[in-house]
């Protein structure tokens, strides 16, 4: 029984680190489709649209 609790601890650890890479993976996504919104906002300003149509076009990217 004494390897079957060991097991038992080993797959809390490989779940535990699923976990941490699937963080990891949401905070690299966050920090790029900021990246992303900065960049277009920027360009946006440059070009000088107005916000509300800044918006809608961020509103189709997300749907789309």
């Amino acid at each position: 029984s004494g390897s079957s609790k060991y097991w038992d601890v080993n797959l809390e650890d490989i779940d535990w680190n699923l976990k941490e890479n699937m963080i990891c993976m949401l905070l690299i996504w966050i920090l790029q489709n900021l990246l992303f919104l900065l960049i277009l906002m920027m360009r946006l300003r440059r070009m000088r649209i107005k916000t509300h149509k800044f918006w809608i076009m961020i509103y189709e990217y997300v749907i789309l």
